[in-house]
C-alpha cells in the first residue's frame, strides 16, 4: 500500500526542535525531490560538524540555539551546531519526514522499509536540545 501513500507530505515545511541532525542518514536523501518552496525563506547555519553544503532538497534549513541556555548554565559549548550528537532529533526528524530505506533493520530483526510519516515534506531542524 505504501506506494500509494509516497506524496504524502508534498508541499509541506515540517520544522523540527531537538537535538539536531545527522544529514548523512539515508532518511535525508533528496532524490527525486525539487528544490525549496519559493515561499521559504530559511538558510543552513555552519557549526562544528555541519556545513551550510550538508543541506539538501529535503534537508532545507538548520540552526542552532543555545546562548540563552549557555548564559543560565554558565557552561560552554564544544559542539555548536546543527549536528546531531546523541541520535534523538536525528530519529525523530526521520518518524516525520524520512525518505524510503530500504533493506533496514533492528539489529539484524524486522527487515523491511523504513519511511517517515510524510517522506515528500522538507525539514528543518532547530537544535536546541543540548548534552550538557
Amino acid at each position: 500500500l505504501w506506494p500509494e501513500y509516497y506524496t504524502y507530505g508534498e508541499d509541506v515545511i515540517m520544522g523540527m526542535i531537538d537535538t539536531g541532525v545527522w544529514p548523512e542518514s539515508k532518511s535525508f536523501n533528496d532524490q527525486g525531490l525539487g528544490p525549496p518552496q519559493s515561499r521559504w525563506k530559511g538558510e543552513c547555519e555552519s557549526g562544528w560538524m555541519f556545513d551550510s553544503s550538508d543541506c539538501n532538497n529535503k534537508i532545507i534549513g538548520a540552526w542552532y540555539f543555545f546562548k540563552a541556555y549557555q548564559l543560565f548554565q554558565n557552561i560552554t559549548l564544544n559542539q555548536a551546531s546543527p549536528q546531531d550528537t546523541n541520535g534523538h532529533g536525528t530519529h525523530t526528524s526521520s518518524i516525520a519526514t524520512g525518505d524510503a530505506v530500504p533493506n533496514s533493520n533492528y539489529l539484524g530483526v524486522a527487515n523491511g522499509i523504513a519511511t517517515g510519516m510524510a517522506p515528500q515534506a522538507k525539514l528543518t531542524i532547530y537544535k536546541t536540545c543540548w548534552a550538557e
